[in-house]
């Protein structure tokens, strides 16, 4: 079989009749389940349905934001360490809250 530019390839050259299924493209595979048992309403509604858009991001900067450093051994970058300025003058401690979430947010 010889091709050329000006005849491109076709599926009958090959013995095909039919075209191949087409799968379409994934629009959205980004996913979580609701890990807040009050969402919803009543009590346990949301816990373990689908959340997507802002609040799947919403819900995994809460998730970075309130481990806390080697909690997860198998992702120790995974953490923020906000627990330790519990006990410390707003004043003082809010750039170190600051730059401390930004830090674990950029992870």
């Amino acid at each position: 079989m010889n091709f050329s530019p000006n005849q491109p390839p076709t599926l009958g050259m090959f013995g095909l009749a039919a075209p191949f299924p087409v799968v379409p493209p994934i629009a959205s595979a980004d996913w979580s389940l609701e890990l807040d048992s009050t969402a919803g309403g009543a009590q346990g509604a949301g816990f373990g349905q689908v959340v997507q858009g802002i609040a799947d991001i919403q819900q995994c900067i809460q998730i970075i934001l309130t481990t806390p450093p080697g909690s997860d051994p198998f992702r120790p970058d995974f953490a923020c360490d906000l627990f330790r300025f519990l006990d410390r003058p707003l004043t003082r401690a809010l750039p170190a809250i600051v730059g401390a979430a930004a830090a674990a947010l950029a992870k």
